[in-house]
């Protein structure tokens, strides 16, 4: 038997909200403008890709914790697009190949593109080709943050209890 209270997961689905927060910073620090700065293409890859993992995987924890119903977390993903990319990135990650239908694509592809210093500081970018669509991978990251955001301000969510207080 574990401790009463385990660090990742304390504050119900808020500790997967706030960890896909610490992911983001990381992303923005080496992506912030586009460009991945002071760091390695696979050091890079790595913070997008962990990024999209706790970011579709607070699904589960809204719904373990969150009082929504698994039905309505799975509407909200299919409505919204971002999501939906989100959705088979991780997915993808996980188990190499989809056996289910995918929300977007199956076959989505991460590259990197070099940025010429005609645009501003010479670099490289991070992107993602989804559905035959070639997206800046920044834009995807903030788009997630943004629908996880007005979902945790709609009220819709349960507020998880602090267990100190």
């Amino acid at each position: 038997m574990g401790l009463r209270f385990s660090a990742e997961n304390i504050r119900g689905w808020r500790s997967q909200y706030e960890a896909m927060f610490r992911w983001y910073e990381r992303c923005e620090a080496r992506h912030g403008d586009g460009n991945i700065y002071n760091t390695e293409f696979l050091d890079a890859l790595d913070h997008i890709l962990a990024f999209f993992v706790f970011s579709y995987h607070i699904c589960d924890f809204v719904v373990e914790t969150g009082g929504v119903k698994k039905e309505r977390m799975n509407e909200l993903v299919r409505m919204d697009i971002c999501m939906s990319k989100c959705r088979d990135i991780p997915n993808r990650i996980k188990h190499h190949t989809l056996h289910r239908k995918p929300s977007v694509d199956a076959d989505w592809s991460v590259g990197r593109e070099y940025v010429p210093p005609i645009s501003g500081p010479a670099g490289e970018k991070l992107f993602f080709v989804i559905g035959g669509e070639k997206i800046d991978a920044m834009a995807v990251v903030r788009e997630c943050v943004s629908f996880w955001q007005k979902f945790a301000d709609s009220g819709e969510l349960n507020e998880p209890l602090n267990p100190f207080a």
